[in-house]
């Protein structure tokens, strides 16, 4: 280069190396020119990007214990529930639970000042910030290509570099020399830097400290004491034995309440609502999570700004499901029992939540007062004591004493009903009869639209649902959704975040429904829903229909027809006898059979014992038919006199008269009237409960269609499976037919013949 001169010396002469110009003369390199080389981008080649690290924010130095992560996701949930409408008091409530809990697990003791002690997992943070840090893990770097340095391609300052290590290494050695021919005299000179560190550390750490219920479960696994010594003083992780994880602890500890997780908080959150009575369940606590208003999962908005997410110090469910109903409540019952609250559990409103449930399911007001004279007359308790293993079911009983009233005042055995219904149309023909009555028919035709347009239209009851998800409704909640323009971006999130902000901007009216928070959500949202849009049936209101049609029939009876025949029972004469079957008793049977040795019996008889019993079933029930009226003649004709007695003075302001002559009615359109409540169907399995989800399913097939249409929608309220709300119903069903006395002074117990019923309410009674 002929124009550049070196500032040093002068010197015109220069060589290039690594695109920098140095001068031959003294060595020093030029600022003034460098040589650049830019390469094209083609989409074809790959090319090597160098990343610039940004400088450390403050959010990676903050590190906190896991029982503060877990306090401020405790405190943000509790403010949902709070303007989700939970009472004001339920936030002292929770405060109190909470710091029950740590005193109990040992974070705190009260008057004393000690370290936090430790669970079994997830403790290794809490440990570094409480105990001291631990070791870090040391990097392995990648050793180069070529063992010894090329002097020669170095320039004067890697040089003097090079010189520097070499002498530090000299140094060293014969330190170490020294240092070994002095080893036998005590002097402080034979300590090493190293080793003076690793003492004081040693003297100054303490050993980790686990709390009891901790302690009791690392010594199950580390086995002897001597060996448990010396993992609580492993500061190092030089351990590698014995690694606790999740999958190393005995499912006990991990489903207890000893060890702090998430489901934890959940369950002290219930405890709460249970302790203070409010008007919240267990059912509206998992709607409320399936609909997205109460947060779970993701609780990164509950940390101040300047916590970033991977330093959050809590273990995360990464998976999609929500809690099941059950284990749930055997989790919240432990819990009670260990912070020593059980005592303070108590019952809620029954009356209050049969009343919402009835207005839920859209039910006329006369059905729920018999709903709230069963639940006062049979004595509905449901006491919370230690010896119960899991709160009662408390949403399931009310919904339960719901299905039974429907079915006893109407069958729901796909034929009684149909009957009841056309019996109740031919009376709402009249414009004199105020209110009408009510048509059971219409109203199962409402349960079953009314859940066919929510699924349509309301994107949480869609996605729960096991049918084919509405991509509208999903595209519209993300459309409505804003994202933040201040976050990390990376090429897949940018990806997203384009594919999204395109779809938000072709949504410029999103197909979804904005619901309110309401604990009657079918019956809501309904009223939202466009009418001109759906069929009329959709909006129909039955609260206020009557049933005296049913209830006090004779004066409308006698409208309809002279000659009407009353059958004092169901319409539906296609039912059989079946052994009551106890799934615990059978299985023990099927245990007992496979141990036994089959003995081979020859036969010319062509009819099986199968075919047999079948035929020996059918004369019982055909013989239990033609001895049914006879049997029971008294108790029909006592119904029927309470019946009529009261029906002259009834209803003065109706003019049946009037009525008669309005109604344009033959007799062969009702010939007969039935009784459903005179002959009450049931099919039982004892100890559902100990089958599997799919055996309930298939057994719940067997059901009548319009019974579990009902069904089903007390399940969607409940918020629990076809097993939870069966197990509920069936042991409801059996105690309210055998051994409720609804009030009565004198009572005689009823003696059940069937001694697998018997037992099993017996078991039951406490539960009640």
């Amino acid at each position: 280069m002929d124009n550049i001169e070196c500032e040093h010396c002068g010197g015109t002469d220069f060589y290039k190396e690594a695109g920098f110009f140095f001068c031959k003369g003294c060595q020093v390199q030029s600022q003034e020119v460098q040589e650049y080389v830019f390469d094209d981008f083609t989409a074809e080649t790959k090319t090597k990007t160098r990343k610039v690290q940004s400088e450390k924010s403050e959010k990676v130095d903050n590190k906190i214990t896991s029982w503060e992560c877990y306090n401020h996701i405790l405190l943000g949930l509790t403010e949902e529930l709070i303007n989700l409408g939970a009472n004001r008091k339920f936030k002292s409530v929770v405060r109190i639970l909470w710091l029950r809990y740590l005193e109990k697990v040992k974070v705190f003791t009260l008057g004393q000042n000690q370290l936090p002690k430790l669970q079994a997992v997830s403790n290794a943070i809490d440990a570094e910030i409480v105990y001291g840090k631990l070791a870090k893990r040391k990097r392995k770097r990648r050793q180069s290509s070529s063992s010894e340095v090329d002097l020669t391609t170095l320039d004067s300052s890697s040089l003097k570099q090079e010189r520097i290590r070499r002498k530090r290494a000299l140094i060293k050695a014969q330190y170490e020399d020294l240092s070994q021919k002095s080893q036998g005299t005590p002097s402080l000179h034979n300590e090493t830097l190293a080793s003076l560190q690793s003492s004081e550390k040693s003297s100054k750490s303490k050993p980790l400290a686990y709390n009891i219920y901790a302690s009791r479960e690392l010594k199950r696994i580390q086995r002897t004491r001597y060996h448990w010594r010396k993992h609580i003083v492993d500061f190092e992780r030089n351990l590698k034995c014995h690694r606790v994880s999740y999958r190393r602890i005995s499912h006990r500890y991990r489903q207890s309440p000893y060890i702090l997780s998430l489901n934890k908080l959940y369950s002290i959150l219930y405890l709460a609502l249970l302790i203070g009575k409010d008007k919240i369940q267990l059912g509206d606590l998992l709607r409320f999570i399936k609909e997205g208003k109460l947060s779970f999962n993701c609780y990164s908005h509950f940390f101040p700004e300047n916590f970033a997410d991977k330093r959050l110090n809590f273990r995360n469910f990464k998976k999609n499901s929500v809690f099941a109903n059950t284990p749930f409540r055997v989790i919240t019952s432990e819990m009670s029992v260990f912070l020593e609250v059980d005592y303070y559990v108590v019952c809620p409103d029954l009356v209050e939540l049969s009343e919402r449930y009835c207005k839920e399911l859209n039910l006329p007001r006369e059905i729920c007062t018999c709903v709230k004279n069963l639940l006062t007359r049979a004595d509905v308790r449901m006491s919370f004591r230690k010896r119960v293993n899991k709160v009662p079911n408390y949403e399931g009983r009310v919904l339960s004493i719901i299905l039974f009233v429907v079915k006893l005042l109407f069958g729901l055995d796909d034929v009684t009903e149909i009957h009841l219904g056309t019996y109740a149309d031919i009376l709402n023909r009249s414009d004199l009869i105020k209110p009408k009555m009510f048509n059971v028919v219409e109203w199962l035709k409402h349960i079953e639209y009314r859940d066919w347009v929510m699924t349509e239209e309301h994107f949480p009851t869609n996605f729960n649902k096991s049918c084919e998800p509405k991509i509208n409704l999903a595209l519209g909640v993300l459309g409505k959704k804003e994202y933040p323009a201040e976050v990390k971006i990376n090429a897949n999130k940018d990806n997203y975040k384009q594919l999204l902000s395109k779809l938000k901007s072709e949504l410029d009216e999103p197909d979804t429904l904005e619901l309110p928070v309401t604990f009657t959500p079918f019956f809501d949202f309904v009223k939202l829903l466009p009418k001109s849009k759906y069929m009329e049936i959709l909006s129909k209101d039955f609260s206020s229909d009557s049933l005296n049609h049913i209830l006090k029939p004779s004066r409308f009876l006698e409208i309809l027809n002279d000659q009407l025949v009353v059958v004092h029972g169901g319409a539906n004469d296609d039912w059989v006898f079946e052994k009551l079957v106890c799934n615990d008793q059978k299985r023990r049977h099927e245990l007992k059979e496979k141990r036994r040795l089959v003995t081979v019996k020859l036969s010319f008889d062509c009819r099986s014992e199968r075919e047999n019993h079948q035929l020996e079933e059918k004369n019982d029930c055909e013989r239990y038919k033609d001895n049914f009226y006879a049997a029971n003649e008294a108790s029909f004709l006592r119904n029927m006199h309470v019946l009529s007695k009261n029906n002259p003075k009834y209803r003065p302001d109706l003019d049946f008269d009037a009525i008669r002559n309005s109604l344009d009615a033959s007799r062969e359109e009702y010939p007969n009237h039935y009784n459903p409540y005179e002959r009450f169907w049931m099919r039982t399995k004892l100890r559902l409960e100990l089958q599997s989800q799919q055996e309930c399913k298939k057994f719940l097939e067997t059901f009548p269609y319009n019974f579990r249409v009902v069904f089903k929608e007390c399940q969607r309220i409940a918020q629990q499976n076809e097993q939870e709300l069966l197990v509920e119903y069936q042991m409801t069903e059996l105690h309210l037919v055998h051994l409720a006395n609804y009030g009565k002074k004198t009572h005689k117990q009823t003696v059940i013949k069937d001694k697998l019923i018997s037992n099993y309410l017996q078991n039951c009674t406490h539960l009640w």
